[in-house]
């Protein structure tokens, strides 16, 4: 095949290739505290619950993702097990201890993105390998999670997994994390 017609075969072929959104799929969004579900589990006890998200927000700029900052509130941390109420409050009062959370001192857990790279995109989500900086109890580590976006119209949703390894960041045990976020323009 000639060269110029190998050029002109990926200037017809890279514009479909899946992996820019739209023009008008791009903008600052900001997820919302109430429509947005953060979910833990430790994963040595099976415990598992709800922690509030405190703000977050995303920046995509034609599928570049270029700011994603997201604040976990430990004061709305909970327990969602079919146990007695005081076994709840005892599991929730161990995680927010000073030997594992520390949430008297340090309220809240932060992620902070540093980079973003996209994959080729799937039944209409964005999927990008994200790497950021972890803040639990005042220790900052870097993680990395595939994340997958999906903009429609002037809404956002943005789904993602990661766990926290207890020795990294001198936590009982290791915590996973399941991000379902919610949110508009």
């Amino acid at each position: 095949m000639s060269t110029y017609k190998t050029i002109l075969l990926l200037v017809m072929v890279i514009p479909f290739s899946g992996f820019h959104l739209k023009k008008q799929e791009s903008g600052q969004f900001k997820f919302s505290p109430q429509e947005s579900t953060i979910t833990w589990k430790i994963i040595g006890d099976g415990y598992e619950g709800k922690i509030g998200l405190a703000r977050g927000s995303i920046d995509i700029d034609y599928g570049r993702l270029n700011a994603l900052d997201l604040k976990l509130d430990l004061d709305e941390l909970s327990v969602v097990i079919p146990e007695k109420e005081k076994k709840q409050q005892k599991i929730i009062k161990d995680l927010r201890a000073e030997k594992n959370l520390n949430a008297e001192l340090h309220p809240d857990i932060s992620f902070k993105l540093t980079k973003a790279s996209q994959k080729p995109d799937d039944e209409g989500w964005s999927i990008f390998e994200v790497t950021g900086r972890l803040i639990i109890k005042g220790i900052y580590e870097d993680i990395t999670f595939p994340l997958m976006v999906k903009i429609d119209g002037e809404q956002v949703t943005a789904t993602g997994q990661f766990s926290a390894r207890a020795a990294r960041w001198e936590l009982k045990e290791d915590i996973y994390f399941a991000l379902d976020l919610h949110g508009s323009r």
